[in-house]
């Protein structure tokens, strides 16, 4: 598990990649209220926080972007706080699948796998076929969700690992689902 210090600069590092500044939170010592932020700050801080993944405006790569944001997080205990940034991010990586042409027919069938599996051994046999599926893409957008998919299977280490791959999958699943324009 990251230590906090190591998910705080997780974040920094994806707002600077982004163009993100870190919103003021204010001095504590100078509030009226001492300790706590004025509603200002909470509602800048709230939606710095909020940004998601895809609003780069640096010529980033997309998919390289949220492969390295999931691969951090997806494993990872997400905090009430963060976790409706994640689902954000969920929902603009599913749109991102849609845009490259990544069918709900395709992750559908590899969502169906993950979902039968139970131990973190359950997950890691399926990385042949997250290679074979990967292999058979026609566009980059696919082979880096399928590496994805493998990198958090090599991470797993326990049945919370599988069920946390599992909750991810399926809101990847139920969002491109949500996209449509399967043709």
């Amino acid at each position: 598990m990251k230590a906090m210090s190591e998910t705080i600069k997780d974040f920094k590092d994806l707002g600077k990649a982004f163009g993100i500044e870190q919103a003021d939170r204010g001095n504590a010592h100078s509030s009226k209220r001492g300790v706590s932020r004025t509603k200002d700050n909470q509602k800048n801080l709230r939606q710095t926080e909020s940004k998601d993944v895809s609003n780069t405006n640096q010529g980033k790569d997309k998919g390289e972007v949220f492969f390295n944001y999931f691969k951090n997080k997806a494993l990872a205990d997400i905090s009430d706080n963060e976790l409706n940034s994640y689902i954000d991010n969920m929902k603009e990586y599913a749109r991102f699948l849609k845009n490259k042409k990544f069918t709900t027919t395709k992750i559908r069938s590899i969502y169906s796998d993950i979902q039968k599996c139970q131990t973190p051994r359950d997950i890691k046999k399926l990385r042949p076929k997250f290679a074979y599926t990967g292999g058979r893409a026609d566009n980059n957008a696919v082979r880096r969700f399928t590496d994805l998919l493998e990198e958090l299977a090599k991470q797993a280490t326990s049945s919370e690992d599988v069920e946390k791959i599992k909750d991810f999958a399926e809101g990847i699943v139920a969002y491109r689902k949500y996209y449509g324009d399967d043709k």
